[in-house]
């Protein structure tokens, strides 16, 4: 096992992030984070007793790479047999409408249609894989926004 693994799941066993019968929502992007936190749990899927459903969201903002990107994430999981949801959102007009950035508007229809999606699907864990400054800029935008650090 890698020590890569190992870690992660030392992590996922001393903060009981995951029990035996979670059915487990992935956002997947298709990025190295989202690849790699789907892969993990499908290669451990077994061992920790749990169902994965995969959601894929097209922000629709760069048009061919974006429609590329929802093909190489519905393949992905095709090939795994994990189960794939995918949302096209309109992030522009969502974004415009509310006077707010692309990037806030897509954050915060990503969440909303994970709620909805997790609860469609029967799902009760959400995860969802973010580098350290996609973190870090979600918890300055809570604090800016005034919602603090949860």
């Amino acid at each position: 096992m890698k020590k890569i693994e190992q870690k992660v799941l030392r992590f996922i066993h001393q903060n009981k992030l995951v029990e035996s019968g979670d059915k487990v929502l992935v956002a997947f992007s298709g990025g190295p984070d989202s690849v790699f936190a789907l892969n993990f749990l499908n290669a451990f899927k077994r061992k920790y007793k749990i169902n994965l459903c995969a959601l894929h969201f097209n922000h629709c903002l760069r048009g061919k790479e974006s429609d590329g990107d929802e093909k190489f994430a519905k393949e992905f999981c095709k090939k795994r047999s994990i189960p794939f949801a995918c949302i096209k959102l309109n992030v522009k007009t969502f974004a415009k409408k509310n006077k707010i950035s692309i990037e806030e508007a897509a954050r915060k229809l990503r969440y909303q249609n994970l709620e909805s999606i997790s609860k469609k699907m029967n799902c009760n864990k959400i995860v969802t894989a973010h580098n350290l400054s996609d973190n870090t800029e979600t918890i300055l935008m809570n604090l800016f926004s005034g919602s603090g650090l949860s």
